[in-house]
């Protein structure tokens, strides 16, 4: 953990020393005390080196001077740490309000989806209108749902001009072999990208059997981690986050030759699990624009998917409940 981030843990206590450093904040980000603060530095230091340069000087000079100069570099380093404090403030406003607008929109759009979902199943009922109920599921079925929220994702973290970023769905099906036995597999349902071209992957299915490998793409650890093949350094967590080339290579396997994996700056991904705790879908973001546009430690990582990303994949996990009892309905 950095400097930055114990203080800033620090000020969320409630005591003397929280609320001390919290009054220092305000303090040095107010509006008047920078320029205040060097205008009087400068001209304490002007005077000082006036009768420092005499041909007798004061002793006291000097060292009022020595003094006065560490001050005044030390009061800077305060404003530096503040203003940066604060521009990060700023930017987590800008993610937070973005994100509530796109989380609005798409609410209201699911909602209405619903809505005309809802009537389509009762007209199946009573009518027996199979096509009806056909064409609306196509309209505002699980995957729309998903693609509409990558898009929404997408579009807040572009505020920052990031356009190498793809979010993507990974979902949890169940399969039949040849022999009439079931097997487990997750395949991508829903994407955004700068193009929103189809990934080369997108219809790929991607196998959870047996133990985690080192070829294993990223999202099948995650996934097989939750399937009974934990490790000790793929634990099944609620918010996954790379940061740095080297870290994204250590965990890894490009899927393809010449995968764009091998140029991702930032990784975040989140399960969105069932009422018994049990991954049925992973959303993805990865970044390869900028080292540090999804936050510039792991701590900010994670609070962006704590404060951004969460509400999201609560639409997701209602939305995956929605899909099953409208099957049970129909």
């Amino acid at each position: 953990m950095s400097i930055r981030d114990k203080v800033r843990e620090r000020a969320g206590k409630e005591d003397v020393v929280g609320h001390l450093i919290k009054a220092t904040y305000h303090l040095f980000t107010h509006p008047y005390i920078q320029p205040v603060t060097a205008l009087l530095a400068t001209t304490g230091m002007s005077v000082l080196t006036n009768l420092i340069t005499n041909d007798d000087p004061p002793p006291s000079a000097i060292a009022w001077f020595i003094v006065l100069a560490v001050v005044f570099v030390l009061a800077q380093t305060a404003f530096i740490f503040a203003n940066t404090h604060s521009k990060r403030k700023i930017s987590d406003n800008m993610w937070f309000q973005s994100a509530l607008n796109g989380q609005a929109t798409t609410n209201i759009s699911i909602a209405r989806d619903t809505a005309d979902l809802l009537n389509d199943v009762i007209e199946h009922k009573t009518k027996g209108s199979r096509v009806a109920i056909d064409t609306a599921k196509r309209m505002a079925g699980l995957q729309i749902i998903g693609l509409k929220l990558c898009e929404s994702i997408y579009n807040v973290i572009q505020q920052f001009e990031a356009p190498q970023t793809r979010v993507t769905i990974f979902q949890l099906f169940q399969g039949y072999k040849q022999d009439g036995t079931t097997y487990i597999f997750t395949k991508m349902m829903a994407y955004h990208n700068v193009e929103n071209s189809r990934p080369r992957t997108f219809a790929t299915e991607f196998r959870i059997e047996g133990a985690i490998k080192d070829t294993d793409p990223y999202h099948v650890k995650i996934f097989k981690s939750y399937n009974g093949a934990e490790t000790e350094k793929y634990q099944h967590r609620t918010i996954y986050c790379l940061k740095g080339k080297s870290e994204i290579k250590e965990h890894f396997a490009p899927i393809l030759s010449n995968s764009r994996e091998c140029n991702i700056e930032q990784y975040i991904g989140v399960p969105v699990r069932n009422n018994n705790g049990e991954i049925v879908m992973l959303l993805q973001i990865d970044t390869s624009d900028k080292p540090n546009i999804l936050g510039n430690t792991q701590k900010e990582m994670e609070e962006l998917v704590q404060n951004i990303l969460f509400p999201y994949t609560e639409i997701l996990r209602v939305s995956f409940y929605r899909e099953r009892l409208l099957e049970e309905l129909m």
